[in-house]
């Protein structure tokens, strides 16, 4: 999948629409909150929202920033995880 890089998100297009997306903002300049995801109906039961969380958590894991988890998919994303428990913020 190629996925898209933004400041504030990552996500995946098709057709200049976005069709899965993982929304997050900065608590402070080393944490971010993971506060929504989300994944076009005709996508879901696919894989792409645990691949679409994966990409983010690598993508924040490469800029070195810690992870609070709002969102609920993703907080059940990482308890199946463990490899990624180091990046949220505790």
């Amino acid at each position: 999948m190629n996925f898209q890089y933004e400041s504030n998100r990552v996500f995946l297009s098709e057709n200049e629409q976005v069709i899965a997306q993982v929304d997050f903002s900065f608590v402070d300049e080393n944490t971010v909150n993971i506060h929504r995801t989300f994944v076009s109906e005709q996508l879901r039961g696919q894989g792409v929202a645990s691949a679409i969380v994966e990409a983010t958590v690598n993508y924040l894991k490469e800029k070195n920033l810690k992870i609070i988890c709002d969102c609920p998919y993703v907080k059940k994303w990482f308890t199946k995880h463990d490899e990624y428990h180091q990046w949220i913020k505790k």
